[in-house]
């Protein structure tokens, strides 16, 4: 018997990796949603992809386009500025209570799995969170945002400033406003800071996103590379694994976990 090639065994790795999914049970579980608004900054070759988020979820939502507006989907404003300070713009007239989602418009979700997102932050107490990466189909930059298989969420001291990053009503004042150096890169490492100051962070496993653009094309990354270089001199890091650590994991909806390291 021939031995299967890797390149016919990578797709079947892949699918035992991304199709064990227990978003399929969460979903059938009604789970409650809370009040949230959708922040996105979009380019109009992608504003398909946000109008399918807008559509999915129903959620209020501030958007500002960079290029050109979509007809189909109002906006706060239109023209260039660094991406987080334009969603410190979006976020002003956000109300108290609401959870904020940021989106990028160059994201795919499943059906239902951004509503099953805002959920799951709220039933695991997340104070920031975001999405894990799809192992296949999706652009990442960190390999602790990759879906880990059978967990609902995990307890990180990590949570990526993108593609998709959610922020509970309460924990807004912590969290907000962003730095708005640059494209804002890390800001991960002022999170982290927040998290040994108590915060809780954490990534949703089984709401996995597709990122469908390689990340950094649209601008020069040397000045965020830099930035970062800068950040880890100041606290005596040396890469990015030394901040990166899953603390606990959920593999169902009770509030207890399995631990996975020591503080």
């Amino acid at each position: 018997m021939r031995w299967l090639k890797l390149s016919t065994l990578r797709p079947l790795l892949w699918l035992t990796i991304d199709l064990p999914d227990p978003f399929r049970l969460t979903r059938l579980l009604s789970l409650p949603v809370p009040a949230v608004t959708l922040l996105s900054i979009y380019r109009h070759r992608n504003s398909a992809n946000v109008a399918r988020m807008v559509d999915q979820t129903g959620w209020p939502t501030r958007l500002w386009s960079l290029d050109e507006a979509d007809s189909a989907l109002p906006v706060v404003g239109v023209g260039m500025d660094g991406r987080f300070a334009l969603i410190n713009k979006l976020i002003r007239d956000v109300p108290p209570d609401h959870m904020v989602i940021v989106a990028d418009d160059d994201v795919v979700f499943q059906p239902g799995a951004l509503n099953t997102f805002a959920a799951l932050v709220d039933r695991f107490n997340l104070d920031l969170a975001g999405p894990a990466h799809a192992w296949r189909g999706s652009y990442y930059f960190h390999r602790i945002t990759l879906r880990h298989p059978w967990r609902i969420a995990r307890l990180t001291t990590f949570v990526e400033a993108g593609p998709v990053l959610a922020i509970s009503s309460s924990a807004r004042t912590d969290f907000l406003p962003f730095p708005e150096e640059g494209m804002g890169w890390g800001a991960e490492l002022l999170w982290y800071d927040r998290w040994k100051s108590g915060r809780r962070l954490g990534i949703v496993d089984c709401t996995a996103v597709r990122h469908i653009v390689p990340i950094g094309l649209s601008y020069d990354t040397d000045p965020e590379r830099k930035r970062i270089a800068e950040m880890f001199a100041e606290r005596g890091i040396e890469e990015w694994t030394d901040v990166q650590h899953n603390l606990m994991s959920f593999y169902t909806l009770r509030g207890s976990g399995h631990r996975d390291e020591a503080r």
